[in-house]
């Protein structure tokens, strides 16, 4: 079989080019393969730093930043890029974690997990996790999308060491296609002897990632996304009832544990609520403490 040229990347320390262009995924979800049972076991291991964001007018081709080198001495970032489709609007979440391996490629083992994940830390913790899952496997290659409130979705993909644009791209168009945001997606490869070459390798990550994301939509793991805020609340004790009150009454919105401080000129505390109701809490609240309570995204 006659293998597509793959596309070329360029290496120089630690920074790395994303292409613009996206690889076709090139294969359905596979039609033998097993679910396999999933692990909540978390690890703070950071597999890739932060790359450069753009704001939600620039285009989604990718572009410039700077990545780390993991620990096996490869580039485990392959780049970033933010789409426009920063509203939230007709967006899904993971309500839960899911695992599913396909039938194995000439020997080799393609393990796909999707876990959802809140923020880049919770992604790196993601990847993190299955290489102590499988610490026996040859490459962990991954892919991210990110929520940004106001701004854009910042989307990631790893190679792992594999062929720049075989592994973390095509894992990324199958996150992409399914419109899960806050997701991540890891395929991790047991090397079975026979290599695939770019077209077998394309279709192997990208299937992988297409079964497990087909598994969590048939086992219910999908919901609708709904957008969050966060905003700090500073008020003096005079307005405490009133503003709990009004907080109570709002829906979907929660005050976070470890965020109130209580002194002796008032409180400060945060709340997360949905975005689309955050300014319409903020007059309120204004309006009934007379302006005493104060309010700022967070």
């Amino acid at each position: 079989m006659r293998l597509g040229a793959p596309r070329l990347a360029l290496v120089v320390a630690v920074a790395c080019y994303c292409c613009g262009a996206a690889s076709s995924a090139g294969m359905a979800a596979a039609q033998w393969g097993r679910r396999l049972p999933s692990s909540s076991t978390g690890r703070n291991t950071i597999i890739c730093r932060t790359l450069a964001l753009r704001s939600s007018s620039s285009r989604s081709s990718g572009g410039r930043g700077s990545g780390s080198v993991s620990s096996r001495g490869r580039s485990s970032c392959r780049g970033s890029s933010a789409s426009d489709d920063a509203g939230g609007e007709g967006m899904l979440r993971l309500t839960r974690e899911v695992r599913f391996e396909i039938e194995k490629v000439k020997g080799s083992r393609f393990i796909g997990y999707a876990a959802p994940a809140n923020g880049e830390a919770a992604a790196e913790a993601v990847v993190a996790a299955e290489r102590e899952r499988y610490p026996d496997a040859r490459h962990w290659c991954f892919a991210s999308r990110l929520y940004l409130p106001g701004r854009a979705v910042a989307e990631r993909a790893g190679d792992d060491g594999e062929p720049s644009g075989t592994a973390g791209r095509p894992i990324l168009n199958a996150l992409k296609g399914s419109g899960l945001v806050d997701a991540c997606v890891v395929v991790t490869r047991y090397f079975g002897g026979t290599k695939l070459g770019t077209g077998g390798l394309v279709k192997s990550y990208g299937g992988a990632a297409q079964a497990v994301l087909k598994a969590a939509e048939e086992e219910g793991a999908v919901a609708p996304f709904v957008p969050m805020a966060a905003l700090r609340l500073r008020f003096p004790h005079s307005v405490t009832g009133t503003v709990w009150g009004i907080v109570g009454a709002t829906e979907g919105a929660a005050v976070a544990d470890d965020s109130q401080e209580v002194g002796a000129a008032g409180t400060t505390m945060e709340v997360t609520l949905p975005a689309e109701a955050a300014d319409g809490l903020a007059a309120e609240l204004s309006e009934r403490t007379a302006a005493l309570c104060t309010v700022e995204r967070a």
